[in-house]
């Protein structure tokens, strides 16, 4: 088998005590809950484990068979994403904190109704950070356009002070010329 680059990850999701045939019992004889495993070799397998691992018993048994590779690598990177999206959200919670629109006890859970509306209970906050963000967001535009007209008016300054000073000179060569030829 081709070795890949994700790393041996164990973790867990929730247990299940739902059985089709009769109760799984650990070695301790405590009810074995049925878990999924997310490591890397068998994401989404599941199987019946001591739940007092590892100060019970080593008890483990899988309860589903193996999945065939292309199967796990899809597992795999379902899961990676599901991970990436849950750090995106929690470091979007977080910027909503910071931003003043989510107090550190509030409520943050944003869910959709049958119309796909969002429902929230911060729903103002966000509105009114949103709108801030949109006039920050008007204001950098406009200041941008400023110091662009600012750069503009600079180089048009240097082009006109460059014109006087070549008007200044072409005014002093005729004089000089003048009074050359009046001396002559």
């Amino acid at each position: 088998m081709e070795k890949n680059g994700y790393l041996n990850i164990v973790s867990v999701s929730r247990r299940e005590f739902t059985y089709h045939e009769e109760e799984e019992k650990c070695d301790c004889e405590i009810l074995a809950p049925r878990q999924t495993a997310w490591s890397d070799s068998n994401p989404g397998r599941r199987y019946y484990g001591c739940p007092d691992f590892p100060r019970g018993c080593k008890y483990f048994e899988w309860y589903d068979a193996r999945i065939p590779d292309r199967a796990i690598d899809l597992l795999r990177k379902l899961r990676d994403n599901e991970r990436i999206l849950a750090k995106e959200n929690k470091s979007l919670r977080r910027q909503l904190r910071s931003c003043g629109s989510i107090s550190a006890g509030e409520s943050s859970n944003v869910n959709l109704d049958d119309n796909n509306s969002v429902q929230s209970d911060f729903k103002g906050k966000i509105s009114t950070t949103i709108d801030d963000v949109v006039n920050e967001n008007e204001l950098r535009g406009k200041i941008k356009s400023l110091k662009e007209k600012t750069k503009l008016l600079r180089k048009e300054k240097e082009f006109y002070k460059g014109l006087l000073i070549c008007a200044l000179l072409c005014i002093v060569c005729i004089l000089l010329a003048i009074i050359v030829v009046m001396v002559v």
